[in-house]
């Protein structure tokens, strides 16, 4: 990572991807949390990634390592640059579903 993400916590999608289109050039990327996410769907990262911008997806993944698994590989659909999975979660969770996926 050449430069800092900067947290976008808008809940709207158009007030975020003007603020993204503003800090272009600055800035080494843009990080969306859950709440984003939730509120916007995962289709709404594309805003971001369409300017070049990576994003890093904070959705706090701690879940049971199978979900975990699947969760992060619906999120790489949005072409997203990083998600948050919980080390709290152990080793089980970090290995991914068992199938020899392997989240970290």
């Amino acid at each position: 990572m050449e430069r800092l993400y900067c947290a976008i916590d808008s809940g709207d999608v158009e007030a975020a991807r003007a603020l993204a289109e503003r800090l272009q050039g600055t800035v080494g990327g843009v990080k969306l949390g859950a709440a984003f996410v939730m509120r916007n769907g995962l289709a709404s990262v594309d805003a971001f990634t369409r300017l070049g911008l990576p994003v890093w997806l904070d959705l706090k993944l701690l879940e049971i390592p199978r979900e975990a698994a699947s969760l992060v590989r619906a999120a790489s659909e949005s072409r997203a640059a990083l998600v948050t999975v919980h080390a709290l979660g152990g080793r089980a969770n970090r290995r991914g579903n068992g199938d020899g996926d392997r989240l970290v």
